[in-house]
């Protein structure tokens, strides 16, 4: 403290001439209350303390402290915040306040107890709710024990015959629309009444359509099947597919989406049953069951499902997974009335567990 005095002693002294030469009586006045305020600032404490440690004072030092330090965090907290288009901005603590609209975002109550499920929940107990996203690897987990349980109900896949890839083709344009009784009926006929490929390329649309009228639609099927056949002559030189099975399986799902009538489930099903490439058919169970279970959106269309599902579902289980729910799909899983509580994926299911706090399970038949 008696050296600050000094110093500003000196400094008065050796600097008073040329102050009142640059600034006049006024700025002399002006810094002379300046320099007594810093004075004043800086004495305070050294006497508070004097006080203190005297006993006059018990409590003005730590009041003083306590003040000051309150004034240091408030200026520290706006001097963060910042400064808006309105003034000082929200401090954090205001910032983090939560927005009444995230309030409808929280979980809803998981159905084991009334504790709400958090973001990301087990899969081995279900996807918690259609607004949580799940990682690959936590879908593919949920996969894995969909083919689990069902393997348990319905007993192990056993791989179908395999059959030529043009057979498999044209049974599958076939079978569009139809019951599989239906479609099978339909290709037994047309190889019954024709003695080779060749040879239903060369008919008339019209006998072809007289051949598989059973199949459905078979004014629209027919046309379809003479126009693949004359394609595949033309590119190949012979009625044979067999090339496709060397291919890599993107570069096969392009040569058959050449052919009219022949979208992504026609093309899975001949990569995967004919060349035993991992490309998974999404028919109508699947799509059916993959939507109820949450794998996908309620509003994802089949082609869009091709794409999503072929992320989720590993090559090494992708004929187990699609035969699988085609069997869960016509058993328990139906169209129109699920019988849920029956299903053993009930606690996987994002439409069965809705269904179960809803009370819509109630009165479905066991």
């Amino acid at each position: 403290m008696i050296l600050v005095t000094g110093l500003n002693t000196y400094l008065t002294l050796r600097l008073a001439e040329p102050l009142h030469r640059g600034l006049g009586q006024a700025g002399i006045h002006v810094i002379s209350r300046v320099l007594g305020l810093v004075l004043l600032a800086l004495a305070v404490p050294f006497v508070l303390n004097g006080l203190a440690a005297a006993g006059i004072v018990g409590g003005a030092l730590a009041s003083y402290d306590d003040a000051a330090g309150v004034a240091r965090r408030s200026l520290r907290r706006r001097g963060a915040a910042g400064v808006g288009k309105r003034g000082l901005r929200h401090s954090s603590r205001r910032r983090r306040t939560r927005h009444p609209r995230r309030a409808r975002e929280t979980p809803r109550e998981s159905l084991r107890g009334g504790r709400p499920r958090a973001r990301g929940a087990d899969l081995k107990t279900g996807i918690s709710n259609s607004s949580c996203r799940h990682s690959s690897s936590e879908m593919r987990a949920v996969v894995a024990g969909i083919c689990r349980r069902l393997g348990k109900v319905y007993g192990p896949v056993e791989p179908p015959e395999q059959w030529p890839v043009l057979d498999e083709l044209i049974a599958t344009v076939l079978s569009q629309n139809t019951s599989d009784a239906n479609s099978s009926a339909g290709y037994e006929e047309l190889r019954r009444r024709f003695r080779d490929w060749d040879e239903v390329r060369r008919a008339s649309p019209e006998r072809i359509a007289g051949a598989i009228r059973q199949a459905g639609l078979a004014n629209r099927k027919a046309p379809r099947i003479k126009a693949i056949l004359q394609r595949v002559f033309e590119d190949r030189g012979e009625l044979s597919l067999e090339f496709l099975r060397g291919l890599p399986a993107r570069r096969a799902e392009e040569y058959l989406a050449r052919f009219p009538g022949v979208g992504p489930k026609t093309v899975a099903c001949v990569l995967l049953f004919a060349c035993r490439k991992p490309v998974l058919p999404v028919d109508t169970h699947v799509h059916r069951l993959a939507q109820r279970i949450g794998l996908i959106g309620k509003r994802t269309s089949a082609e869009r499902a091709h794409e999503e599902l072929a992320r989720l579902v590993p090559p090494k289980r992708v004929l187990e997974f699609h035969l699988q729910l085609i069997r869960h799909g016509r058993t328990v899983c139906g169209a129109r009335k699920p019988q849920c509580p029956d299903c053993p994926l009930l606690d996987l299911c994002r439409e069965g567990r809705r269904r179960l706090v809803a009370g819509e399970l109630a009165d479905s038949p066991s």
